[in-house]
């Protein structure tokens, strides 16, 4: 069959599935008038993008897969989403705006549901910006522009370890602090860092800085507490890889008072869960109990009550190498990061908030219990925040 044959012939298996798909109902992905005659013409590229885009969007297996959340969890990050699009004004972003549905250049603007599947893609998978414009129909640019959007959108409406931190640090009494961390005394929390790979920098003091032996690359190092419910409750600023995991417990203080006070009573005192890189904490942070397991010597081996201990101690903290499991899930985290520290922290911050999300979803659903209520109340706050201009 001469190829001008073939080529008819796939357009017009193209131009039956896209009326079979007018006549049930479904949804057009794109209503832009470019990509709209793509798809009339029956161009290959496009509406194999246009079905997959759909099935991701419409199948719970796939959107899971593709985007780390269910559909009903994407449908409340949605709505939260399209709340802070239009205190923020940037709905002339949009094309589910009333004033830009028939604006000029209205083929490189996204629905708000769209936008969020983009951001959604871009952490899980990590594509290039360049197959996303193709996903989505858009010009890369568009997409770059959205992404930078979506970062400060979701940093606000999600619970990430920044916004919880803020929470516990305006908390007035210690009763009221001590519901983000059960446990004995004052409350258990876990600590860890975690070292994400970074490209190599140009310069010979900052490839120094992000190399590490033990990982025998360049990389960053963030530290992350948690809770007994794996809650990412606290992070630390991003450093190079070559620093400590206990130099970044100083920041601890802001958020926990009560950790830098000497004078805490015992009863009082949280205990701070860690690895054996955190034997001497006490040092930095007086005001905690110290958890951490026991060293062998070259000279001296570790006794049956040692042993023991380092097993209990095991046995509380491999929930935080879980959670970050769970974290480095998302292939933004896997690969060799391009941007700057500062960059990387805002990423880091919001992986966490999604998973956050996640894990206390039916409460923030219901709005009951200590998240759900926290979330309700943040809602309302920011509804009544002024508009931004």
């Amino acid at each position: 069959m001469p190829n001008s044959l073939k080529r008819q012939l796939a357009m017009a298996k193209n131009e039956i599935k896209r009326l079979k798909a007018e006549r049930e109902g479904e949804r057009a992905l794109w209503k832009s008038p470019a990509a709209e005659k793509r798809l009339q013409r029956g161009d290959p590229a496009l509406m194999h993008s246009a079905e997959w885009l759909h099935r991701i969007m419409n199948d719970p297996v796939q959107s899971k897969c593709w985007t780390g959340l269910a559909p009903e969890e994407i449908k409340l990050v949605v709505a939260d989403y399209i709340e802070a699009i239009e205190r923020m004004n940037k709905t002339p972003l949009f094309r589910n705006c009333a004033s830009t549905a028939s604006a000029r250049g209205n083929r490189c603007k996204l629905d708000y549901e769209h936008t969020v599947y983009l951001f959604l893609i871009r952490i899980k998978a990590d594509p290039s910006q360049d197959q996303l414009a193709g996903l989505f129909g858009v010009d890369q640019s568009t997409v770059c522009r959205h992404l930078e959007l979506n970062e400060r959108v979701m940093e606000e409406v999600l619970p990430t370890p920044k916004n919880i931190s803020k929470e516990i640090a305006a908390c007035e009494t210690d009763e009221e602090r001590k519901k983000f961390m059960p446990g004995k005394k004052g409350g258990d929390l876990t600590v860890d860092g975690t070292r994400v790979p970074h490209v190599r920098p140009s310069d010979e003091a900052e490839q120094r800085e992000y190399y590490t032996r033990k990982n025998k690359t360049h990389c960053t190092n963030t530290l992350t507490v948690t809770n007994r419910r794996t809650v990412t409750v606290h992070m630390s600023k991003t450093l190079p890889g070559s620093r400590n995991d206990i130099v970044m417990l100083e920041g601890l203080a802001e958020t926990f008072p009560s950790m830098a006070d000497p004078d805490t009573p015992e009863k009082e005192r949280i205990r701070l869960i860690g690895d054996s890189g955190f034997q001497g904490s006490e040092k930095r942070l007086p005001g905690i109990v110290p958890v951490n397991p026991v060293k062998r010597t070259a000279k001296k081996e570790l006794t049956a009550a040692q042993k023991e201990w380092n097993a209990n101690v095991s046995k509380k903290r491999y929930k935080i190498e879980n959670t970050y499991a769970d974290m480095k899930n998302n292939q933004i985290l896997r690969r060799p990061f391009r941007g700057t520290p500062e960059h990387f922290n805002r990423i880091f911050n919001i992986v966490a908030g999604l998973r956050n999300f996640v894990l206390l979803f039916k409460e923030i659903a219901a709005g009951t219990g200590l998240y759900g209520s926290m979330m309700a109340r943040w809602r309302e706050e920011r509804r009544k925040r002024p508009p931004c201009r």
